[in-house]
C-alpha cells in the first residue's frame, strides 16, 4: 500500500508543480496585452503570486504530513500514513489549481 501511495503522490505533486508553471506562463502571456496597462500589472502579480503560493503550499504540505507521520509514534503504519497524506493533499491542490484553467463565467 505504501508503495502505491508513494508513486501516486509523486505523480500528483509533480502534476501540480507543472500546472502552477503553466498557469504562471499563461498569466504572463495574458499580461503582454498592451491595451490595459493596469490589468497587465495585476496579471503579472498573479503570475508571481501563484508561483509563491506553490512554494508556501509545499512547505505546509511537508510539515503537515510530517506531523501525521510522527503522530503514529511507533509501528509500521507511519510511512504509509505520510505517503497517503502527501497523496491526498496533492490531489486537493491539483483540483484547486485546475480551477484556474476554467473559463471565467
Amino acid at each position: 500500500m505504501r508503495e502505491c501511495y508513494t508513486n501516486e503522490q509523486r505523480r500528483v505533486n509533480a502534476e501540480a508543480d507543472s500546472l502552477v508553471k503553466k498557469i504562471a506562463a499563461d498569466f504572463r502571456k495574458e499580461a503582454q496585452d498592451p491595451t490595459d496597462g493596469q490589468a497587465a500589472i495585476a496579471i503579472k502579480k498573479a503570475a508571481t503570486a501563484v508561483l509563491r503560493s506553490q512554494i508556501a503550499w509545499r512547505a505546509y504540505r511537508d510539515q503537515h504530513c510530517r506531523t501525521v507521520e510522527l503522530s503514529w509514534t511507533t509501528g509500521s503504519g507511519a510511512g504509509t500514513a505520510y505517503e497517503q497524506c502527501m497523496f491526498e493533499l496533492g490531489k486537493e491542490r491539483l483540483h484547486d489549481l485546475q480551477g484556474f484553467l476554467q473559463p471565467a463565467p
